[in-house]
């Protein structure tokens, strides 16, 4: 168990963003259900996911009207220099408690590097949140990463 503090964490957490690759995937996305299981994946699905029996996939979607659950999908790949222990706890809450959305994490092993360890650099995240909220929640990512940036000294990238 840590004893870390809650600033000092925080403080931890904002370099970790700032220092990690982050990505906003085009268009939308959206869970598709697979009745026959894992033969059904797609080339362009990002993770399946099960629910007891039940499989789906987060595919790009072309028709987001006819969707009812919609995301915009970003992700971060992190630095191994930086512990991103809490980051994915961290950055839900926060992101819950300023803009009022919810959202929804795939964790995975970054194939680019070797040996698996948790929270240093070896593991990247898939973020969504639902589309009708993907302004105010970008804005708040881009937001930390800049106040991370600024901790760190880094300057600030042109767009």
């Amino acid at each position: 168990m840590s004893s870390e503090m809650q600033e000092q964490a925080a403080v931890r957490l904002l370099k970790v963003i700032a220092n990690a690759e982050y990505q906003v995937l085009p268009g939308f996305y959206a869970f598709e259900p697979m009745p026959k299981g894992l033969a059904q994946t797609r080339s362009e699905a990002l993770a399946c996911v099960r629910d007891g029996e039940f499989w789906s996939q987060l595919i790009p979607t072309c028709a987001p009207g006819a969707v009812k659950d919609l995301f915009k999908i970003f992700a971060f790949r992190f630095s191994p220099q930086f512990d991103a222990t809490g980051f994915v706890g961290w950055l839900h809450s926060h992101l819950a408690r300023t803009t009022g959305a919810a959202s929804i994490v795939i964790c995975g092993k970054d194939r680019r590097s070797g040996e698996f360890g948790h929270g240093r650099g070896n593991i990247f995240d898939y973020w969504g949140c639902p589309a009708d909220h993907a302004g105010e929640v970008l804005a708040e990512v881009q937001s930390l990463i800049e106040r991370g940036r600024r901790i760190c000294k880094i300057p600030a990238r042109s767009p």
